[in-house]
């Protein structure tokens, strides 16, 4: 997750910045989806598959030139999947048990 704060140009022309640069990003990144937070945010949530090349082209010249240029700086998480989605079915199983009048034993 990019997080990404715009001061010097507004959001709809540093997409069209972000768009151009499909090319490059598709050798690093898929599964890309850009949201507007405000006219001054903007979230990034992709899957990262070539760090090392991000983290070269986040260091660039060029880059840094981009971000001075349009007031930009990029706040940068990692997010991992949770097994959250278990342990709603779990908890749906759980429910069925109890609706049906069976006792679950818990054991710690």
């Amino acid at each position: 997750l990019i997080i990404v704060k715009i001061k010097n140009t507004t959001y709809d022309d540093w997409k069209n910045k972000f768009d151009s640069d499909a090319e490059v990003q598709s050798q690093m990144m898929r599964n890309t989806i850009v949201g507007k937070v405000d006219d001054n945010t903007a979230m990034i949530s992709t899957e990262v598959f070539n760090p090392e090349m991000i983290g070269q082209f986040m260091s660039s010249d060029e880059f840094k030139q981009m971000e001075q240029s349009l007031g930009l700086s990029h706040e940068v998480y990692q997010l991992t999947k949770t097994w959250s989605n278990k342990i709603v079915y779990l908890n749906q199983i759980f429910i069925a048990f109890f609706s049906a009048g069976l006792d679950i034993k818990r054991s710690i």
